[in-house]
């Protein structure tokens, strides 16, 4: 018999933002960990801090239309040591410092790829700027935008992505991301902007699959890893423009109603069921071991590998 699990704090939640609808769509029980609950493992997974950075340093990138690479690395070294101090291991450290190599040689390569034709091409009106507007159910849709530009009069909207993947599945997707949908009503909504933008700039960067050799030093390894992006930038960097009618956008208005009145379906029920068929899909979930327990001592060990977010959404308060 199973044992009667001790309950786990619960926090009001009352907003759709990506990450919680693409969570909630996945696994309504990793949803309940993570946003109901607040519990984020302890150690940061290698590809949120790659996205995280590459983010950041896109923001700096474009806010002073520069690339000053010491100072660059400089910064990417700091926001990679602050994960650094998270690991228990001295293996863990050693995975995050080779990470710090790939996330340096992918804003290297992107910055000489990309920078001097966007300074000739687009006029930059906001990097990275949050939102929030409110739904008729009551909740608030929330999000950020990651680069607000105009080309030749036109208002664009540019979503950075990085993937390990980019093959023609993942490009066929791009017109049917229900994030970019929100982020183009976002623009629509705001009064300073007033409108939906004119074109969308889906901006990826392929993350190289290249390992360490053993004969190879890390700056040996940083050093191949520039060349490999400096060298064939087409494999790594895609660029699509993509527009969507005004009916796309008022269907998916409507949609995102619907869908967040769902989530207040399951919130007001206390009803999270698991998909079993996510569990493995990207990896091993991070919130496995505490579904699996099923006794008291083996749910609060795994406990202890999580700590409580302050808020939902931390990427969002900064």
């Amino acid at each position: 018999m199973m044992d009667k699990l001790p309950k786990v704090k619960e926090f009001e939640f009352a907003e759709v933002t990506n990450s919680a609808r693409s969570t909630f769509t996945n696994c309504r029980k990793k949803f309940y960990w993570q946003y109901i609950c607040r519990l984020t493992p302890n150690m940061t997974a290698k590809a949120l801090m790659i996205g995280s950075l590459f983010h950041a340093a896109l923001e700096t990138i474009y806010k002073e239309l520069s690339y000053n690479k010491e100072e660059m690395d400089l910064t990417l070294d700091k926001g990679v040591e602050e994960k650094v101090n998270e690991c228990s291991t001295p293996e863990e450290s050693d995975i995050l410092w080779n990470q710090a190599a790939l996330i340096k040689a992918l804003v290297e390569g992107y910055a000489k790829h990309y920078l001097v034709q966007d300074k000739k091409t687009w006029k930059i009106l906001a990097p990275e700027t949050t939102f929030a507007f409110p739904l008729k159910c009551g909740w608030m849709n929330r999000g950020m935008r990651d680069l607000l530009i105009t080309r030749n009069g036109k208002l664009g909207l540019v979503e950075h992505k990085t993937t390990t993947i980019l093959d023609a599945n993942y490009l066929a997707k791009l017109p049917m991301d229900s994030q970019i949908l929100s982020y183009a009503i976002s623009c629509k909504r705001e009064k300073t902007i007033g409108k939906y933008p004119d074109f969308i700039v889906y901006n990826v960067a392929r993350k190289a699959q290249i390992r360490q050799k053993q004969s190879e030093n890390s700056q040996q390894f940083h050093a191949r890893m520039r060349d490999e992006y400096l060298m064939n930038p087409t494999a790594y960097f895609y660029r699509e423009v993509l527009s969507f009618s005004k009916a796309d956008l008022e269907a998916y208005e409507d949609d995102l109603e619907h869908f967040a009145q769902e989530m207040q379906r399951s919130i007001k029920e206390h009803y999270y069921y698991c998909n079993y068929g996510a569990c493995t899909q990207w990896g091993t979930c991070p919130y496995m071991q505490l579904c699996q327990a099923k006794k008291v001592t083996t749910f609060n060990e795994a406990l202890m590998s999580y700590r409580v977010k302050e808020v939902a959404h931390e990427e969002l308060e900064a």
